[in-house]
């Protein structure tokens, strides 16, 4: 699933791009992070490249999740290791008057800062690539949202139930 870059003039160069890419952006729960990992799963296995973007301490807990998974598939997923910065995390209320858990309301905040970081590595994907998918947790939307900037790409919301 290759194609070839064309030049100005309309020649073709030496340089191939790949026709498409899918990138994921989870939330860092546990049970958001594992619904994109399967489906990412899914995806490389009919040849797709998966990108997964998120921080390095949270990449590193996604890659632990892979002992058992085909291994030739798990090495098709690439990992971009985005800047966090640091938060604090309270123990989980089961008292709390707040729908959304308090104990992940700074992992949130914290993801809030991706956005730039993620806009600078769909940039870069979009050069390698005729085209990049964007599936994301919807509590990443923030993070994403200026996919719209950017030809080659499209978004896609993962409500992760």
């Amino acid at each position: 699933m290759e194609g070839q870059n064309c030049s100005q003039n309309g020649n073709q160069n030496s340089q191939k791009i790949a026709e498409v890419a899918v990138v994921v952006v989870p939330f860092p729960a546990q049970g958001h992070l594992n619904q994109l990992l399967h489906l990412s799963h899914v995806i490389t296995s009919y040849g797709i490249p998966v990108h997964c973007a998120g921080s390095a301490i949270h990449n590193r807990q996604a890659k632990l999740r892979f002992r058992g998974w085909d291994e030739e598939t798990s090495k098709k997923i690439k990992f971009h290791d985005l800047p966090l910065p640091s938060y604090t995390s309270p123990p989980p209320n089961p008292n709390a008057s707040m729908h959304f858990p308090a104990h992940l309301q700074s992992l949130f905040d914290a993801s809030m800062h991706l956005r730039e970081p993620m806009f600078q590595l769909l940039q870069e994907l979009a050069k390698r690539y005729k085209r990049i998918v964007i599936i994301h947790d919807r509590l990443m939307s923030s993070v994403v949202q200026d996919v719209k900037l950017i030809p080659n790409a499209e978004a896609y919301i993962l409500i992760p139930v």
